[in-house]
């Protein structure tokens, strides 16, 4: 495959499930290395960023959390560097993969009881909440929390969903979580 990817004059290629080909070598230099180079579109980082921005007080300069998007290669992470936004990240898995692990997926009220130690121990008081999750599920996160909590969503407008479709949106969910102090 590096062989015949040299020979290319192209700048860019997508090579679809290319994770397979990741794995064969996981944990190898190669393998980070490639892992590394998958940056994010600019366009879905730019919209996670505005809503950090907007509704969580994060941005990448007060979360020490600095971002060399022209160029992968120069981006270094410093071990403790990053502080990260003043919010919770979590991803409360439901749906389909809820069903298929029913053992292994704790309860909303689990859920709950982990994050609001967390808020406690770092002196925070807003949740951003990515989920499959259906709305009383949702609510019923919320109501768990309390009103002493400000639980946040990425909720696309019907334009960005058709733009983005579901996939975009999930790594708009995955950048925002990524970029806050702590993640459950």
């Amino acid at each position: 495959m590096k062989d015949a990817l040299k020979k290319l004059s192209a700048r860019s290629v997508f090579i679809d499930r290319f994770e397979t080909l990741l794995h064969i070598q996981y944990g190898s230099l190669d393998f980070f290395a490639a892992r590394r180079s998958m940056v994010y579109s600019k366009n879905l980082r730019y919209h996670g960023d505005s809503f950090r921005k907007e509704f969580l007080e994060s941005d990448d300069i007060r979360d020490s959390t600095p971002y060399n998007a022209d160029d992968w290669t120069k981006q270094i992470p410093i071990k403790g560097q990053a502080q990260g936004g003043p919010y919770i990240g979590v991803h409360m898995r439901r749906g389909d993969f809820a069903q298929a692990h029913k053992s292994r997926i704790p309860s909303i009220s689990e859920i709950c009881s982990a994050v609001r130690v967390k808020l406690h121990e770092l002196g925070l008081n807003k949740v951003f909440l990515a989920t499959d999750g259906t709305k009383d599920e949702i609510k019923e996160f919320e109501r768990e929390l309390g009103a002493a909590v400000t639980v946040h969503r990425f909720v696309p407008t019907k334009e960005r969903l058709n733009m983005f479709y579901d996939g975009g949106i999930a790594i708009i969910d995955q950048w925002i979580a990524a970029h806050s102090r702590y993640f459950i």
